[in-house]
């Protein structure tokens, strides 16, 4: 169906080069658009009949005029689009003199139509992509078989398994539509990859997993860092520089969003090229709600002096980063493995534990470590 607006805006800038009384008329025989004002709104017979009969022109000579509705001396076409006719295009005149002049006008017509028509549907498209890919990372699950019928439609497989990367650009601007062709051109994405743009200099890939299920958690790990060497290649020549954080494996579009916001945990723990999964204590301790753990812990405010509270935060991160080595943990200190164990057999006598042994007093010292690191963060922040 042609629109009004596009009729007239036809009409309008015919008038500009030369003196032709064209009329536009929708499939229903309604003139919306004409040079001559007070021909529209009527009925064109002529062109009706000739769009129900789908045939080539209708030629209306002076002795015709009587036979039609609202028709004057001239030549009607079809305004085709995909081979279905649209509506049609009018000019007024004895036919054998104007019909040349309305067979360029209606190859004029057709080509404005068809651009109109591409953008329209590209203007779609993004629209459709946009509501795409905000569903994927806003969280809202009442909208999830409408986010299922956009994924089919944006050609993807619903239900696979893949992991949320986060890529942030450092230093530059690179649009969305450049940091795609660079990917493309790379052969880092597959069908299956869904790339998203979030936010300036901020890019999101599901990356799809593939392989049998069994294999999941001993694959999914190589892929990625397969994909991110490559692609710290193809950046270093065009001199771009990136972080990228790693999210968790999902395999359900309504639930993709999880993944999306443990990059973004990643990223404010500035974990680059790390994976979320080797980070899940810290992940639950640092979201967990805060009067859960002072209900737990707040007893202890008053039995660690500062010197006590800083030598516990210090030993015990460098213990859980060195998988309890003592070897290890004391020389990333920088100090002798005996004053590492000097100052650390203060802790466990203050607190009666033993973590180098016993696995519950493990635990209580790393959820000790986890109130401690969060109660100075808050008193920095004056929160």
């Amino acid at each position: 169906m042609i629109s009004q607006m596009f009729a007239s805006k036809f009409i309008e800038n015919s008038r500009q080069y030369n003196d032709y009384n064209f009329i536009i008329i929708n499939i229903d025989g309604i003139i919306i658009a004409a040079t001559e004002k007070d021909r529209i709104g009527n009925f064109h017979e002529a062109s009706y009949r000739m769009m129900v009969n789908k045939e080539k022109i209708a030629i209306v000579e002076v002795e015709d005029i009587p036979r039609y509705v609202g028709v004057k001396c001239g030549v009607d076409m079809p305004i085709l689009y995909k081979h279905e006719a649209v509506g049609a295009i009018g000019i007024t005149g004895i036919p054998a003199e104007v019909k040349d002049v309305l067979s360029m006008a209606r190859m004029s017509i057709e080509t404005m139509l068809e651009y109109e028509f591409y953008k329209d549907d590209l203007a779609r498209k993004r629209g459709n992509r946009k509501r795409f890919w905000e569903m994927l990372i806003d969280g809202d699950k009442r909208h999830a078989d409408e986010l299922i019928r956009y994924t089919i439609e944006n050609g993807y497989e619903p239900h696979r398994y893949r992991v949320a990367i986060l890529i942030e650009i450092k230093d530059r601007k690179l649009s969305f539509s450049s940091f795609a062709d660079i990917l493309c051109a790379s052969g880092l994405l597959n069908r299956e990859d869904i790339l998203l743009h979030v936010e300036e200099k901020g890019y999101i890939i599901f990356r799809d997993i593939p392989g049998k299920e069994e294999n999941l958690f001993r694959d999914y790990k190589n892929i990625i860092h397969i994909f991110l060497v490559t692609l710290s290649v193809y950046f270093q020549q065009m001199g771009i520089s990136f972080k990228a954080y790693i999210g968790s494996i999902q395999n359900r579009m309504e639930n993709y969003f999880y993944s999306y916001r443990h990059c973004r945990w990643m990223q404010k723990r500035n974990l680059h090229r790390e994976f979320f999964y080797d980070y899940l204590q810290d992940y639950i301790y640092d979201t967990m709600p805060q009067t859960i753990i002072d209900g737990i812990f707040n007893v202890v405010d008053p039995l660690m002096d500062r010197g006590m509270r800083d030598n516990y935060l210090s030993l015990m991160r460098t213990l859980m980063d060195n998988n309890y080595n003592m070897n290890d943990a004391s020389a990333s200190l920088y100090i002798h493995k005996n004053t590492f164990n000097f100052r650390f057999n203060k802790i466990k006598e203050h607190f009666c534990i033993s973590p180098m042994q016993n696995d519950r007093d493990r635990k209580f010292a790393e959820i000790l470590y986890y109130y401690l690191e969060r109660d100075e963060a808050q008193k920095k922040s004056g929160t």
